[in-house]
């Protein structure tokens, strides 16, 4: 990689196999710029681009992601991102789930998974269960719980 790899944004599956880092490198994937998050097959080799709708450079985040968590199976990666352009109406920082089976890209730090029930503020990944049914985040949105205010961590069941 020709850019700094973010070390502390990074995660490792519980078997090992699996590697999601943050870079801002633009000679890991043709075409890619900006602070974007990858992940590595440490079986296999492979690098995927997860900070994108599509998988690839035309589909990447408009701006910068960042602290990721992948599960056992390497299938679902959680991030944060300030991009824009993966759901249209997203503004702050979100969270969002990567299935890199599916391909399909969702925000996660919404009440019901859409763009219009985000997060009012900035949230930031803790972690993620082995099997991705659980995450971790904190958040300063005011809508995510009755009666939360200022900066809460909160617990989600992932459907």
């Amino acid at each position: 990689a020709n850019k700094v790899l973010w070390k502390d944004y990074s995660s490792v599956s519980t078997n090992g196999r699996y590697i999601t880092f943050t870079s801002e490198a633009t000679n890991l994937i043709a075409g890619v710029r900006g602070q974007q998050i990858y992940r590595k097959d440490m079986e296999t080799g492979r690098l995927e681009l997860v900070s994108s709708t599509d998988g690839t450079a035309s589909g990447m985040g408009n701006n910068a992601s960042h602290t990721s968590c992948v599960t056992r199976d390497g299938a679902q990666v959680f991030f944060a991102s300030s991009a824009t352009s993966f759901i249209p109406g997203t503004q702050n920082i979100q969270i969002y789930r990567k299935d890199l089976n599916s391909g399909k890209l969702e925000i996660v730090s919404s009440l019901d998974g859409t763009a219009t029930n985000q997060g009012d503020g900035l949230s930031t990944l803790n972690g993620c269960s082995a099997d991705g049914l659980n995450i971790v985040f904190n958040s300063g949105a005011q809508n995510l719980a009755v009666g939360r205010g200022l900066l809460r961590t909160y617990h989600f069941q992932v459907h």
